[in-house]
């Protein structure tokens, strides 16, 4: 059988009308039910009750539509390349996912985890965007969330998840005290309390649309923050660290990485970064491949610095 007409049957089901099908697969009508026919006289099986308001999938069609539509699946991933080893796992066809992180995640660095990702795929698209919390509980909702790197707490993680999301731990870091490096008053200084920095003008990087973060939860357990400025844009956090002498709290890798001070703090803390997907995306080669991929920098807590 020519397996075109597997993914007939599944359009036809999907537009519930042969006209339609017709339409969406530019061919003609005529044409279409003779293969429907075809089909169901070579299977000795029923798939659709046809009428004038168009068709309907019948009992046995159900069961003969889900085998089809597994059938077409591995036959679409037989039909790309990079799918088998000796070929390296290069793709020579055009595909996409989506990628989310929040404000806290180092993107810089995720150019390393593109590049790798490229190597491999040089013709898939890679949609990256930053979002809100808020607006990461909108993409489970409308399930179109893929992967999604945030920086939070556990507590928080776990809240904002709805059913059907994965959130797996990819890196935990010591949080530092940071400023800028000319800062006259950082010049000294070997370790900091959390204490002396509450006394200091602090910024903090928000990445929810009302001004939460897990640095205020972090440096509130301690005593009343000064805040001069919350902010959801990291160019703009960093900017102002590095110009006005502004104090935070951060990965020390982000800090030197940004050409700022680094200060151990005497009490602990700790930024922890996380990778969420919707659990039937693993099912997807290129999602699980990009997971690979984020997990093995995770480790190297590349990241989220």
């Amino acid at each position: 059988m020519n397996t075109d007409y597997l993914k007939y049957l599944l359009v036809v089901a999907d537009c519930g009308s042969i006209r339609q099908a017709a339409e969406q697969l530019h061919m003609k009508q005529q044409n279409l039910s003779i293969i429907i026919k075809n089909v169901e006289h070579q299977y000795d099986v029923s798939i659709f009750d046809r009428s004038h308001k168009g068709v309907q999938v019948t009992e046995d069609g159900a069961f003969c539509l889900r085998e089809v539509r597994t059938i077409v699946e591995a036959l679409d991933k037989l039909e790309r390349p990079y799918l088998y080893p000796s070929k390296g796992y290069y793709s020579n066809v055009v595909d996409s996912i989506n990628m989310y992180c929040t404000s806290m995640v180092g993107a810089h660095n995720m150019v390393r985890v593109l590049d790798q990702f490229r190597e491999y795929f040089p013709y898939v698209n890679v949609n990256f965007l930053t979002r809100s919390r808020e607006e990461i509980l909108q993409e489970q909702e409308e399930k179109s969330l893929s992967i999604l790197l945030t920086v939070d707490s556990l507590d928080t993680v776990r809240s904002t998840l709805l059913e059907g999301i994965v959130a797996e731990p990819l890196a935990r870091m010591p949080l530092y005290a940071t400023t800028a490096r000319d800062n006259p008053e950082a010049q000294q200084l070997t370790s900091m309390s959390v204490h002396t920095l509450l006394k200091k003008p602090l910024v903090l990087l928000s990445q929810a649309e009302d001004g939460d973060t897990f640095m205020y939860e972090f440096l509130s357990q301690y005593g009343k923050p000064d805040i001069r400025h919350t902010v959801n844009n990291t160019a703009i956090f960093l900017d102002l660290l590095r110009r006005n002498n502004f104090w935070s709290v951060c990965a020390a890798e982000q800090a030197q990485q940004n050409n700022l001070l680094a200060i151990p703090l005497e009490e602990e803390g700790w930024i922890r970064g996380y990778v969420l997907y919707q659990e039937e995306a693993k099912e997807d080669f290129l999602i699980a491949s990009m997971l690979k991929i984020l997990s093995g920098y995770g480790e190297q807590r590349g990241i989220f610095s």
